[in-house]
């Protein structure tokens, strides 16, 4: 049962960076001035909000708010000491540390799921339960 929950977890955050996600912020016409909107995660960290489909975005911010469509692995490169959160104004919303962002972005996270110690397999089944809106994530 965990090998399952292991292997939908680490599928759900391959296409968490296969996606195209929605960030708010702007850049200048030439396109040389990325301009990325920061906000506060728990206990008033400094976070990134990103959204996994437009809708969810409007129902959180204004409608008039600037953002900006990119693949989640762009954006994670793009700031790679940022504090993410996912969708932050839902009930599935989800933080990622910037030490989980490089994990996933060199692939450690990968092979960790694949061969996992028990106190990982145990953090990954907990984890693959909150991922069940990530599983849902629609390409654009």
């Amino acid at each position: 049962m965990m090998q399952n929950n292991n292997q939908r977890s680490a599928a759900a955050l391959r296409a968490l960076l296969d996606a195209n996600v929605h960030v708010l912020g702007d850049m200048d016409d030439d396109g040389g001035n990325l301009r990325i909107q920061n906000g506060r995660a728990h206990y008033g960290t400094s976070a990134t909000p990103f959204f996994s489909a437009l809708d969810v975005l409007h129902q959180s911010v204004d409608f008039s708010q600037a953002y900006l469509s990119m693949p989640a692995r762009t954006l994670f490169e793009l700031l790679p000491s940022a504090h993410f959160v996912l969708n932050p104004r839902s009930i599935d919303r989800q933080e990622f540390s910037p030490e989980f962002i490089r994990q996933l972005l060199d692939g450690r996270y990968f092979a960790a799921a694949a061969t996992p110690s028990p106190p990982v397999q145990q953090g990954v089944q907990t984890m693959a339960a909150r991922f069940k809106s990530i599983l849902s994530l629609r390409k654009s």
